[in-house]
């Protein structure tokens, strides 16, 4: 229903986001070459590493991999 729609809109916007830049582009580059990975795989690397997180959930990168 609409009411849900805008619930849950409400619900995803409590989340913090974070925009692409070019640093972010040219950091998921380089770290392709280092480590080895596709360049979405960086890319989604360095959005965890600019986020501040401590942990990414991933089937995509070695089990216990520390970056």
């Amino acid at each position: 229903s609409e009411q849900q729609a805008r619930e849950m809109v409400g619900y995803f916007a409590t989340f913090r986001t974070l925009s692409e830049d070019v640093g972010m582009v040219l950091g998921a580059a380089r770290r392709t070459g280092e480590l080895s990975i596709s360049f979405w795989d960086a890319l989604i690397v360095e959005a965890v590493l600019r986020s501040g997180a401590d942990r990414l959930f991933t089937e995509d990168l070695q089990h216990g991999q520390v970056i």
